[in-house]
């Protein structure tokens, strides 16, 4: 009995030829398949919500123009530090406006549980759901002219420019408020070496007045070849103490008023609410949304469906020819 020769299931070439008769046969699936599929792009493109985003651009200012040392300068010298803040200023702002501070503030503020229309009764990862959905929405960035933009797009062009410009001021908050810390700090230390100033001032008059009173003590002249007043008293033991007690006197009042001077240059500097950022951009409602591009979901949709009904008729076809020739080989 004669063997059969079996031929190669692939032996078939497969050219332009062949697909378009492939393509012939199939128009008309293709063709519904294709109309179907773009109305659907066209219905899913007219329910997708519109949305609007606003945005606010900002540079850190140097945190040391606040610092009482230029705040209260006489010299253009010590007024010269720049108005823009170092990498180190940026870089602390975007960490703040990223941080879960400003998200949970923004999220709880402006009560984003309903307006994303989340069930509130509901404590199923309700927060993290709501919280990822606003971090979507929201986005912080350093520009290439070293400027911080912020953000944040919703479906309602007056909640998102209110929100962008909350986010800027909470993050200005946040800001000035950690340098506010090292401000108070030293404040506190010329605090304290005031109140010991002004101890050691009364102090001393205490025990000059008692002095004086004990032992008859007057002051004849208010000074002497020595730096010292000409005093006069009962006792000259007492006298010279208390000459001596006299300059110390003076030079802790003058010790004390140049720590008062510091001590109010520093509390009406840490008191000071200046701004730690320079707004180039408010955000204002935007007038033309940013999403969706219905036109090219509908375009692009109808190419996807174009392509998948050809490369589905070509496989189809291939498919029964492979397996009329498993058939065959039978």
């Amino acid at each position: 009995m004669p063997t059969q020769k079996i031929e190669p299931l692939m032996d078939r070439s497969f050219n332009l030829i062949d697909a378009l008769r492939v393509l012939i046969n199939w128009k008309y699936p293709i063709l519904i398949f294709v109309v179907l599929s773009s109305l659907g792009g066209v219905a899913v493109a007219l329910l997708l919500p519109e949305y609007y985003k606003s945005q606010v651009v900002f540079y850190p200012t140097n945190p040391a123009r606040t610092e009482s040392s230029v705040l209260f300068s006489e010299t253009t010298s010590e007024f010269a530090a720049d108005f823009s803040g170092t990498k180190n200023d940026i870089n602390r702002l975007l960490t703040i406006a990223t941080s879960s501070s400003v998200v949970d503030f923004m999220v709880n503020h402006f009560n984003l549980a309903i307006h994303y229309g989340y069930d509130t009764s509901s404590t199923s990862y309700k927060r993290y759901k709501v919280t990822e959905e606003f971090k979507d929405n929201y986005s912080v960035l350093k520009t290439e002219n070293g400027a911080i933009e912020i953000t944040i797009i919703d479906t309602d062009p007056v909640l998102a420019a209110d929100m962008v410009n909350m986010a800027a001021v909470m993050i200005d908050k946040l800001n000035n408020s950690s340098l506010q810390d090292n401000k108070e700090s030293v404040t506190a230390m010329f605090s304290k070496s005031y109140a010991d100033k002004v101890a050691e001032v009364q102090s001393l008059s205490d025990t000059l007045a008692k002095l004086k009173g004990e032992y008859g003590i007057e002051i004849v002249s208010s000074g002497s070849p020595d730096g010292l007043p000409l005093v006069r008293g009962s006792n000259a033991q007492v006298v010279e103490t208390y000459k001596v007690l006299l300059k110390r006197q003076e030079s802790a009042v003058t010790d004390l008023n140049k720590v008062k001077s510091l001590f109010d240059r520093n509390n009406a500097a840490s008191t000071a609410e200046i701004s730690s950022m320079f707004i180039i951009e408010k955000g204002y409602p935007a007038e033309r949304k940013v999403k969706p591009i219905r036109w090219a979901i509908c375009v692009s949709a109808t190419l996807i469906s174009l392509f998948l009904g050809i490369a589905g008729a070509l496989l189809i076809d291939r498919m029964k020819y492979i397996k009329q020739e498993l058939n065959n080989a039978q």
